[in-house]
């Protein structure tokens, strides 16, 4: 960011420590939208187009609270002794914002903690200073490092407590906010994770399972091949079911969605982080989905979770959920995709009403937050039958040697219809339609280094990583 507002904050000192700017939406950023926000994004400054900001769509048919939650990507912001935190807003109309920081990233987590400021319409940006050292909105006062920033547009500011009717916030207006610079006394350095794509990954040196890096799948879950007229789809970015969820909204706090494909297609899974706060989706229905006799999805569980909840949520007048607590009602399985199936009989029996479907979530074992609480969750459906492993897409292949200074051999359990081969950047280098179970994968003209081979057969596809000396 460019503006002078930025050179000047880097020189700020108070009580012997300087504020950096933690957050400039330069690179990679953890927004999101919670409590109805219509949008958080990364978009290109209203008054600089060179510049990318921070941007907060608020929605008059939402939550008053609605907000825009920002996770911290490299350190935390330590608000111990110096407890304000400096960001540069712009719109168009005045208003006053309500700031919370949270913690998400260590244990045990930070209590959360509230500042207002108020905004001033102007022809350019404005810098806000939140001060974490009152009691605002029933919240601690800030006394920690923190991972994590939540900005609410809709706010008061009257601070006078929320008996019932809400005298805390405004109504929920339609009108766009831009932040920049998240400027704050630097914390410790945060956990590295793993990016999308980087299974135990050798070639940024970042091994998956060690001390300072947050385990990851390998590869993605497993495609379903259940037929579509079977199906209702909750969550499945592969398979273009006919029937889907008609999400509307969600709501809590998802970690990402990562596309664990490492190859040039793509499959998606949503990541929980349980060491903070559970996450769902809602529709504007209820929707029937008594036809459909079992619920269904895949998980893989970092190495020490005890478990997560799963939760099916009806409306038919109140709204109540009921819960299927992996760790309880069945054991966990981790550091590998496992497929669940749940007979609709076991959330019947319980008081889900089938036939006003409205929402679904996952929440941590037991209600606890714990660390580790890293969870992967991919192809929620709803099904006529109950699945097995066997209704997903089990094609195995042995390539050998890997690596190699000539050719891979490669061995399926089925038929080998295509392979396609492209380097690191995703370019296409070789095509082959084998049509067999056996096949060689001719290397001798390609440069050392890493590949991506995309497998197709008669079972399923699979991409691969192959490595060329």
């Amino acid at each position: 960011m460019k503006k002078i507002t930025l050179l000047f904050s880097l020189l700020i000192a108070s009580s012997g420590f300087a504020q950096v700017n933690l957050e400039d939406f330069e690179g990679t950023t953890g927004f999101t939208a919670e409590e109805g926000l219509s949008q958080a994004n990364v978009v290109a400054d209203p008054l600089d187009a060179g510049n990318t900001v921070g941007e907060i769509i608020s929605s008059s048919m939402a939550d008053p609270w609605q907000n825009a939650r920002l996770i911290m990507q490299d350190n935390f912001m330590d608000l111990t002794s110096n407890v304000t935190v400096q960001v540069d807003v712009y719109s168009t109309m005045s208003f006053t914002m309500l700031a919370k920081v949270e913690d998400n990233a260590q244990m045990p987590a930070s209590e959360a903690s509230g500042a207002q400021q108020n905004y001033v319409t102007g022809s350019g940006w404005q810098t806000l200073t939140f001060t974490f050292d009152q009691v605002v909105d029933n919240l601690a006062l800030a006394n920690g490092e923190y991972s994590l920033i939540g900005f609410f547009p809709n706010w008061a500011g009257n601070n006078s407590g929320n008996n019932g009717v809400n005298n805390d916030w405004n109504n929920s207006q339609d009108f766009a906010v831009y932040i920049d610079n998240i400027t704050a006394v630097q914390g410790m350095a945060l956990p590295e994770t793993c990016t999308d794509g980087e299974q135990n990954n050798e070639e940024t040196g970042i091994d998956c399972g060690g001390p300072n890096c947050e385990p990851c799948p390998p590869e993605p879950a497993p495609i379903p091949n259940v037929p579509d007229g079977e199906t209702y789809s909750i969550y499945n970015d592969t398979n273009g079911y006919t029937t889907a969820f008609p999400f509307a909204y969600d709501f809590g706090t998802l970690g990402s969605e990562p596309d664990l494909d490492p190859g040039a297609g793509e499959n998606k899974a949503l990541k929980f982080d349980f060491s903070f706060a559970g996450y769902g989706q809602g529709e504007g229905g209820p929707d029937d989905v008594s036809a459909y006799g079992f619920v269904n999805f895949m998980y893989w569980a970092a190495p020490g979770i005890p478990g997560f909840q799963f939760r099916m949520i009806s409306n038919n007048g109140a709204v109540q959920e009921y819960t299927y607590e992996i760790g309880t009602q069945e054991t966990i399985v981790t550091g590998q995709w496992v497929q669940v199936s749940i007979p609709m009989t076991y959330f019947t029996n319980l008081g889900f009403s089938s036939t006003n479907f409205y929402q679904w979530k996952c929440e941590a074992f037991m209600q606890v937050v714990t660390n580790p609480g890293t969870v992967y969750i991919d192809n929620i459906i709803l099904t006529s039958n109950a699945l097995s492993i066997t209704e997903y897409d089990t094609t195995e292949f042995k390539i050998y040697p890997n690596p190699t200074t000539s050719d891979w051999n490669v061995i399926s359990n089925a038929i080998v219809t295509s392979v396609v081969v492209y380097d690191i950047l995703g370019k296409q280098v070789m095509v082959l339609s084998p049509n067999t179970t056996n096949l060689t994968i001719d290397a001798s003209s390609l440069n050392s280094g890493m590949y991506f081979a995309e497998i197709n057969g008669v079972k399923g596809s699979k991409t691969v990583k192959l490595i060329k000396e």
